[in-house]
């Protein structure tokens, strides 16, 4: 099992846009690895919302939580 910190991009397509990921990526993430996601990523995240740059189908409060249960982040 390994580490691997999720970028804040493919954290948001794997959400909502999951063909913009490169195999690898899904590979890593559909494997036994160990998922970490940064602070940094949700605050930049809140930024892109409060700016108009970032758009989401639920809060960022649910996207984080069903994100984190589905992946254990």
């Amino acid at each position: 099992m390994q580490k691997f910190l999720f970028d804040t991009h493919t954290l948001i397509w794997l959400a909502e846009q999951p063909e913009k990921l490169s195999t690898t990526s899904i590979s890593v993430l559909n494997s036994n690895n160990e998922l970490l996601l940064s602070h940094a990523s949700v605050w930049e995240m809140a930024i892109k919302i409060k700016i108009g740059k970032l758009k989401l189908k639920m809060s960022l409060e649910e996207f984080i939580t069903k994100a984190a249960e589905k992946h254990k982040l």
